[in-house]
């Protein structure tokens, strides 16, 4: 049995038609269409994929997914409330739905850490966190780090270090070095790197990003500084 099927990853073009081959009641190849096919498929490009079930009823109205519900927390300070769909994460809530875009969105597994915040004041993988779970807590983001007063001694000395190349796990390294300072004011360069083990680099080789955390914690013991 053959039809043709109108949408290719999820984009509805007038070319997205491709032809497909039922194979058994479980299986289905799809073929590219013959005319007007995406540049980038060759004809003998095939995808197989799981039909569904026949008969298959449509998912009751509570069970379709965006539902929106009122995330209310505390971040950096602020109550803050947005209206986010249920399945969000909490980094997707400080991004999408409240505009803090410091944190940052990489791997979405919890591997690179670039999306670490404070949760209570312990470094948290906030885009495998579901939102609901940050609820009476307390968050702090790395828009959260400075004040009037000036940077923390941590970002000043990540720009005098050259700590900082590309920016992307910037801001998870910067929160994970303040609650390690914040629990061990005179860390070891040992134990820097073991605070920093969930925080993935692949610009600066991390010699940079180690000098500037001691350099912070010199300026921390010794009071100088915005938050120290």
């Amino acid at each position: 049995m053959s039809l043709h099927y109108g949408v290719w990853g999820g984009y509805p073009e007038p070319w997205n038609v491709f032809n497909i081959t039922v194979l058994d009641r479980d299986w289905a190849t799809v073929f590219a269409g013959d005319s007007a096919r995406p540049p980038c498929l060759s004809p003998l490009v095939t995808a197989k994929f799981r039909l569904p079930p026949p008969n298959r009823k449509p998912e009751p109205e509570s069970h379709v997914p965006h539902q929106i519900r009122v995330a209310r927390l505390t971040v950096n300070g602020d109550a803050r409330a947005a209206g986010v769909p249920v399945h969000y994460t909490l980094l997707e809530t400080l991004r999408y739905g409240l505009g803090l875009t410091g944190s940052k969105q990489g791997c979405d597994k919890g591997d690179c850490g670039a999306c670490t915040v404070l949760v209570d004041g312990r470094p948290t993988l906030s885009c495998i966190l579901p939102v609901w779970e940050a609820e009476g807590c307390e968050v702090l983001t790395v828009e959260g780090l400075a004040s009037a007063a000036g940077p923390h001694p941590l970002q000043d000395e990540f720009d005098l270090k050259g700590a900082a190349q590309c920016g992307f796990c910037t801001p998870g390294i910067l929160c994970s070095a303040v609650a390690l300072l914040s629990e061990n004011p005179a860390p070891s360069r040992t134990d820097i790197q073991e605070a920093l083990a969930g925080n993935l680099c692949r610009c600066t080789g991390y010699t940079k990003i180690l000098d500037a955390i001691e350099a912070a914690a010199i300026r921390v013991r010794e009071g100088v500084g915005n938050g120290a």
